[in-house]
């Protein structure tokens, strides 16, 4: 058997906790507990499920079909699944390539193609890489989202299209006026939400697509337009942030799905938005260019601002347990993994090491915490581990 110097290593280590927990060791929350073996190519686009990563990379040149026993050329889509444990044994090569970011559901991962074909690709552990459907749409697919109830995409034409996830059927279209470039699309449990560049919204019924109700927010100043940053869903509340480069202000708007009532509103923002909003049952947490700023998400009332101390440097995620992200701490070496509870109070914090450059995105899977770091994913406990045990 042929070990390199990194497999060797990582043998050791492994070793060593296994030991440690033999005499009562308790792993504690943010240890790093593992790293791909693999190198992960820089052009590969990564999207998180529920309990797994997937990395999707472009593939074009020659390949080699065993059934038909010849040579073809390959314009394909790389699928490999990296799961909580750091295993990335699991990958799968179909085509077209990919146009857009790909969309995860627990069963499936669907990609808009660049042939403006829609594939949904079976990622469950005994069909996984297997194409369950493909449908061919006529224009170029700009926004895909799905759940496990509907797959809902916004083409080139300004259609907005249905279809089910399981069988790939179309359910209904319906035309959406706006410049579908700019669009946003988000699923609530009973309704889409669609908005377009004049910073209407439509609302959408899941079931047939009857618009149910249509409202613009954030009318433009003459000298000034609102951009849309993001929107994000929950509990059918639609929040909304954008940013005004004509007055260099932010936004965030709650708005309610039955009437397009604004719930609440923050206008302008204390500072300007970082990255879109998280959103959970109990708080709205807003990434910020120095910060993060939580807002509570029944009224919007200000709940607490991340210390001064502390300066946000990648993407923020949250469970029930609180917040995650990477901050530099004053008086500190480098950058470190922090995490707070939903009340914003500090519940640990560590030092990522020296060999950590180039941090990337921050994901959340199951229990552990993912980030992409050069050209490899590390995994990090949110919680403290059981004695005698790694996990």
């Amino acid at each position: 058997m042929n070990l390199t110097r990194r497999d060797l290593l990582s043998s050791i280590g492994v070793g060593a906790i296994a030991s440690l927990a033999g005499c009562g060791y308790q792993a504690a929350g943010g240890e790093r507990v593992w790293e791909s073996r693999q190198q992960i190519a820089h052009t590969t686009t990564i999207v998180a499920g529920e309990t797994a990563l997937f990395g999707a990379r472009q593939y074009s040149g020659r390949q080699f079909d065993w059934d038909r026993e010849q040579w073809y050329d390959a314009e394909e889509t790389v699928l490999t699944k990296y799961d909580p444990h750091g295993y990335d044994g699991s990958f799968a090569r179909f085509e077209p390539q990919y146009a857009i970011p790909p969309v995860v559901t627990d069963s499936y991962v669907f990609i808009g193609g660049s042939t403006g074909e829609v594939v949904a690709v079976n990622i469950t552990e005994s069909e996984f890489g297997d194409v369950t459907w493909r449908y061919q749409t006529d224009q170029d697919i700009h926004t895909l989202v799905a759940t496990e109830s509907i797959v809902a995409c916004y083409t080139a034409d300004e259609q907005l299209l249905a279809l089910d996830p399981t069988s790939g059927n179309e359910r209904w279209q319906t035309r959406v006026n706006g410049r579908s470039e700019l669009d946003c699309v988000a699923i609530g449990e009973q309704v889409l939400f669609v908005t377009v560049d004049d910073n209407t919204v439509h609302i959408a019924s899941i079931m047939d697509g009857d618009e149910q109700w249509t409202a613009q927010y954030l009318q433009p100043a003459a000298d000034s337009h609102h951009e849309l940053i993001d929107v994000a869903v929950h509990d059918d509340t639609l929040i909304i942030s954008s940013h005004n480069p004509g007055t260099e202000t932010d936004t965030i708007l709650a708005i309610n799905s039955t009437d397009g009532s604004v719930r609440w509103s923050i206008e302008p923002m204390p500072q300007a938005i970082g990255a879109a909003p998280i959103v959970t049952s109990e708080h709205v947490y807003v990434p910020v260019r120095r910060g993060l700023i939580t807002y509570g998400f029944t009224h919007g009332e200000h709940r607490w601002d991340l210390d001064a101390t502390y300066r946000r440097q990648s993407s923020v995620v949250a469970d029930r347990r609180g917040v995650y992200l990477f901050a530099q701490i004053d008086g500190r070496p480098n950058s470190r993994l922090l995490a707070l509870s939903p009340g914003g109070e500090h519940r640990w914090d560590t030092y990522l090491g020296d060999d950590f450059s180039r941090i990337g995105a921050l994901y959340l899977c199951g229990e552990t915490l993912i980030t992409r770091a050069s050209s490899r994913f590390y995994g990090f406990r949110t919680t403290p581990g059981r004695r005698l045990s790694l996990w």
